[in-house]
This record gives structure tokens, C-alpha cells and sequence, in this order.
């Protein structure tokens, strides 16, 4: 995406070679893609719409769901989507549908189905950065001016939990699939791993000085931690010399749940180096 209100189009197969150009109508914040037998590209930003794009050059863009414009459900008029610019999109692939967030302090869940208005999320105090989804546990986080991090069930209005422990702005949030954990990054360059089945800090680390942080993302293979400011840091999770055991080192304590009848340690998390 561009700031001069276009999408470039690019077809990597080939060498990153362009394919084709959409104009916006203003400038576009934020984007999300879908991947699971569609094509279209979500974007949203200054005009408080959320669009969809064809990267085929014969498609036109359309509005998905236009947030000044009322989007009645059961004859509830609130629910009129957002009216300041958004921040931050995150699919929902198990309901269809997407999440926005923005300067609005509001939280909306659009169906791709209908192309309407689910729900609207209310609760934050100021303005929101960042989201996302974890699928294994149906949880959606949002952060932003405010230093906690937000926890909501998607077919609840209110929020289930506040997460606290920075003391700036949060910068970014990405869910780790698989291992329950959570990484948040503050403006400062402060990183913590939650365990969002405890809702607890299970690490934490700041970047070197003067180093800060706009986006951190996840890689799978090899498993690492990018964070990006002015510069990109590579953040290497540690590996165990035993594959079939869970620590390196001697375990402090074991504790058994019942209910998915697995056992955990407190090191269970992968530890994080720089690379």
C-alpha cells in the first residue's frame, strides 16, 4: 500500500513484477487478507470504510461495509460503525468475518456474508493501535493509546479482561498459534509474552537503546520474533538439545489441569535471544 491513496499489485512468481493499481479514496491504514478461497484484499484507514479489492486487473474495488452509513441490525440505530479513521483490521476465518478498530475507541465485527454490521465492541478509553485474533481460544485482543491490553469474546459486547503491564502506548499485538502465548510491543520498545490461558506475563525483554518499534510479526520456520521500527531485529526462539523433553533445564514446579488433561511447566513458552 501507498500513502498517495493507490494499491500496487505485485505477482512474486515472476520476480515481484507489477500487476496492477487501484486508486483509494483516501489513504489506507491498514490491510487483511482472507486466503481461504477468495482473492480480495481488505483495506480501511482515513475514510472510515472498509474496502475490498480484486488484485485481478478487470475487478473493481467495492465497498464492503461503509461505517457513516447506518447499518441497522434488529432496528438497533447505535450501531452506525465507526466515525474516525481506522487503525487496524483482523480477519475472523471460523465466522466469516473481519474486525476493525480505530482512533474511534470502537470495535467492529462485519460479516462477510452480509456485508453488514455484527457487533460493535465498546470499551476502550482512547484510541486503538492494534489487533488480533486467536482462533484456539476465540479471543480477540486490542491495544492502543491505552497501556492495557484488552481481551473480548466475539459474541460478547463487553470485554472479558483487561491485561496490564505496559506503561506506553501499545505499538502491536500478534497471537503465537499453537502455544497460547500472546506478544505485545509498546512504543518504547518493551516486548511481553502473555499466557493468555492465565492472562499472565511469562516474559519480557526491551529492544536495544534508542531502537523502536511500529510492527513486530511472527515467523513459523524457522520459529522467530521480527520486530520493526527504523530497522528490523530478528529474534530467534531457543531450541531444546532434547526434542522430547520440554526444558533444558530442571523444572521448578508441575501443575496438572483435569480438564485437558495435560500437565504444564512454567517454561513451557519458547525463550527468546537476538539473533
Amino acid at each position: 500500500m501507498c500513502i498517495r491513496d493507490r494499491i500496487n499489485f505485485w505477482r512474486y512468481q515472476d520476480g515481484y513484477v507489477f500487476r496492477s493499481r487501484v486508486t483509494t479514496p483516501e489513504a489506507q491504514l491498514c490491510s487483511a487478507y482472507n486466503g481461504k478461497g477468495s482473492t480480495l484484499l481488505y483495506t480501511a484507514g482515513c475514510d472510515s470504510v472498509v474496502h475490498a479489492y480484486d488484485p485481478n486487473p478487470e475487478s473493481a474495488s467495492r465497498e464492503v461495509m461503509h461505517s457513516e452509513v447506518t447499518t441497522s441490525l434488529a432496528g438497533d440505530d447505535r450501531r452506525t460503525g465507526h466515525t474516525g479513521q481506522i487503525a487496524d483490521l483482523v480477519m475472523l476465518p471460523m465466522h466469516n468475518g473481519i474486525v476493525s478498530g480505530g482512533a474511534d475507541k470502537l470495535i467492529c465485527i462485519w460479516s462477510l456474508d452480509k456485508l453488514e454490521l455484527v457487533r460493535q465492541l465498546e470499551g476502550h478509553k482512547k484510541g486503538i493501535h492494534t489487533l488480533d485474533w486467536a482462533e484456539e481460544v476465540s479471543l480477540i485482543f486490542s491495544g492502543g493509546t491505552e497501556h492495557g491490553i484488552y481481551i473480548w469474546n466475539p459474541y460478547v459486547e463487553k470485554r472479558t479482561f483487561i491485561m496490564r503491564g505496559h506503561e506506553y502506548s501499545l505499538a502491536k499485538l500478534r497471537y503465537l498459534p499453537g502455544k497460547y502465548a500472546l506478544v505485545s510491543a509498546d512504543v518504547a520498545g518493551n516486548v511481553y509474552i502473555w499466557d493468555v490461558r492465565t492472562y499472565k506475563i511469562v516474559q519480557k525483554f526491551k529492544l536495544p537503546p534508542k531502537k523502536e518499534i511500529s510492527s513486530i510479526e511472527i515467523q513459523k520456520d524457522p520459529h522467530m520474533l521480527i520486530t520493526g521500527g527504523k530497522s528490523l531485529i530478528f529474534y530467534e526462539c531457543e531450541k531444546m538439545e532434547n526434542e522430547n523433553l520440554t526444558d533444558d533445564e530442571n523444572c521448578i514446579d508441575i501443575i496438572y489441569n483435569s480438564v485437558p488433561t495435560v500437565s504444564y511447566t512454567h517454561l513451557t513458552l519458547p525463550t527468546i535471544c537476538s539473533v
